[in-house]
This record gives structure tokens, sequence and C-alpha cells, in this order.
């Protein structure tokens, strides 16, 4: 009797230990989880906003002098030259841009400036140590007490193309091309994913090729992504000669690269298909393709769902294939067809994790902070359309 007691405390030891290890490990996980996503977004906030200065027009300018050396001195007036030239530096490369857009276009009402990087990052983070000259420092601190300097929404990051400036640089064309990219990787890769699933799964008979055939299907879906751009670098560039960065040579690598991902959830989703469905289908005269179509098809279209959008939220995140065709290009341009160059979120990411300017740091977080939310976006789908075909079974 005191054997079993002893055995039965050791087991509810053993058990409570277990317990405590899986607890101990789901915390460690979601600490982790949560000081990255906390460290993302403190650093990625900085490039939802931006620092501009209004500036007051002057009715005519000296067509002889610079127009933003005129413009800064109408403003400033009591600046010495030596001011106004750091004065100058304070603003982005955009700046003399902007001013003659104005006047080509005939208006003279208060124009805003955006201001350069580097005193964009000291407006919105000033406990963030920068190296700044002294004279700058102070003009910067005189323009913020006589509330020059305003900070609002950046709705350019969302709009506005790649630039060599941190403050100029935006999102739109990597978020177009990451779409375009999809798009042409979910018409070649879904159709051909699901038909040779289904033809291996259900038309093509048991013998040892097609064993064979399911071995390298699964051994593909565990290849390194950069392999698949080694292959379409010489499949699509260098023997069928197509346009290099372009979304059409991208999607087409990315589809085969999901292809055999499609594929083997494609067939577990359809393995789940109970075989009494194809029996009474094909007991009541129903044709093999009848079957297939009609029965074992939108029963497993949970499955085929869930699989293809977990296949496409894959390459919406990869960037080492795209990095093998020159998709790491610097595209300013936003594309407007699949035979365009582009450059998608990720690959965007790396381009602005290799730049020295610290304004790049918050554009890449702010990048990966939309990607997130793409994803989850994608994930969240996936489940919310399994839920929904399953209930209507």
């Amino acid at each position: 009797m005191t054997k079993t007691l002893s055995l039965r405390s050791y087991r509810r030891f053993k058990n409570r230990v277990f317990k405590a290890l899986g607890f101990l490990a789901t915390l460690a996980l979601l600490s982790i989880l949560f000081a990255l996503l906390t460290k993302v977004i403190l650093v990625a906030q900085g490039a939802f906003w931006r620092t501009e200065i209004t500036l007051r027009l002057p009715a005519t300018l000296n067509l002889h002098e610079d127009n933003l050396t005129q413009v800064i001195a109408f403003n400033e007036p009591l600046l010495s030259p030596m001011e106004q030239k750091a004065f100058a530096s304070l603003l982005s490369v955009r700046a003399p841009d902007l001013i003659d857009q104005a006047y080509s276009h005939q208006k003279t009402d208060p124009l805003a400036v955006p201001l350069s990087s580097a005193f964009d990052l000291f407006v919105k983070s000033p406990h963030v140590k920068q190296n700044i000259p002294q004279l700058e420092h102070h003009l910067l601190e005189d323009l913020m007490t006589r509330q020059r300097i305003q900070t609002v929404f950046n709705w350019d990051f969302f709009t506005a193309g790649d630039s060599r400036e941190p403050e100029l640089a935006g999102l739109g064309s990597a978020f177009l091309g990451s779409l375009f990219v999809i798009l042409t990787t979910f018409f070649f890769a879904v159709p051909l994913g699901v038909f040779a699933a289904v033809y291996l799964n259900e038309l093509a008979p048991k013998n040892a090729l097609t064993g064979f055939l399911d071995v390298i299907i699964r051994n593909l879906a565990a290849v390194p992504s950069v392999v698949f751009g080694l292959l379409g670098f010489l499949v699509f560039l260098h023997y069928f000669e197509l346009e290099r960065s372009s979304i059409l040579v991208g999607g087409l690598v990315l589809s085969l690269m999901t292809l055999p991902i499609i594929i083997t959830s494609s067939r577990s989703a359809l393995n789940t298909v109970p075989t009494y469905i194809r029996d009474a289908a094909l007991g009541l005269g129903a044709t093999r393709i009848q079957t297939i179509f009609h029965h074992v098809i939108p029963y497993a279209t949970p499955g085929l769902t869930t699989g293809i959008l977990l296949g496409l939220s894959r390459a919406l995140g990869e960037t080492a294939p795209l990095l093998m065709i020159g998709m790491v290009a610097f595209i300013v341009d936003k594309p407007t067809s699949i035979t365009d160059p582009a450059t998608t979120l990720p690959v965007q990411i790396y381009l602005w994790t290799q730049s020295p300017e610290a304004g790049f740091l918050e554009k890449a977080s702010a990048a990966i902070l939309i990607l997130l939310i793409l994803l989850f976006i994608m994930n969240v789908t996936a489940v919310w359309i399994r839920h929904r075909t399953e209930r209507g079974r």
C-alpha cells in the first residue's frame, strides 16, 4: 500500500513538473515575442509621422538668385548668411522643388516643407543622442520654441516610392510590387498545384512512380527558398531571357517555391474526405470526374483554401529567391504591368536595413510591422474561410 502511494505521488510530481516546464516555456516564448513586437512598434511609430516647417512665400522672386535662399531670407530676415545656410540644411532636399512647383502653379500660400531626416529624428525623438552641429541645433530649438515646426501624419510613407533620402522614402512601389507578385504567384501556382494534387490523389495509379513523385514533392517543400531563386535565375533569366527584376519573373520563381507546399497541403485536405462519400457518389452512377468535382473537392475546400493561403503567405514574406533574380534593384516608379521592374516589401526592408542613415531604420521597422499585419490578415482569413466552409457542409 505504501509503495502504491509512493508511486502515485511520484507520478503526480512528474505531472506537476511537466506542466510547470510547459508553462515556463510558453511564458518565455510569449515574453520574447512581446519584447520583439514592442521594440518594432516603438521604432516604427516614427515612420508614420513627419516634421515639417511652414514657409511663407514672397509674391515675387529674383530669377538671378537661388529660390530657397530668397524664401529663407523672407521668413527669417534677421539670420546671417551662415545661419541661412544652416537653416537650408534643416530642410529636405525636396524643398527647392516644392518651391518651384508652388510658383509654377502660381500659389503663394504658406508652404509646408519636410525637415531633413536627421533633424526630423531629433524633433520626434529628442531623448535620442544625435550628432547635430551646434548652429543647426540652436536654430531647431528656436523654431520649436516659436512653434514653427509641426508634426503631421506621413501619408507619403504609404504612397511614395523608394528614395535615397529617408524623409522621402515610402512603401508605395514595394506594396504594389508585392501585390502584383502575389497575384502572379496565385494564378500560376494555385491551378497547377490543386490540379496536380487532385490527379495524384484521385486519378493516378498507385505504383512505384507515383510513390516516387510523392517523395520528391514532399522533399521539394523543404528545400531552402534560395535554391528556387537560383533555379529561376537559370531558367527564366538565362534560358528564356525574361526581363530582369520584373514582376513576371518574381511571380514565376515564387510559384515554383509554392507549388510543392500547395500540392502537399491539397493532398492532405483530399485525404480527409471519407471514403464513403466517393463510394456513395460512384454507387449512384456518378463518374470519377463528377465524384471529384461535385463531392470530393467541395468537401475538401476548407483544407484546400487554408493550404493555398498559407502557401501564399509564405511567398509574401520571402526575400532570398527574389534577390537572386535581381529584384533588389533601386525602384522608385510604381509598377503598372507584370513586365515592369519592381521590388517587394521584404526586399524593401532588406534594402533599408542595409542603409547607414538612421532614418531608414524606422522606415524598415514600419515596413516590418505592415508586413506582419498583412501576414496576420492572410492567416486569419484562412482560419475564417475554414470555419465558414466547415459550418456550411
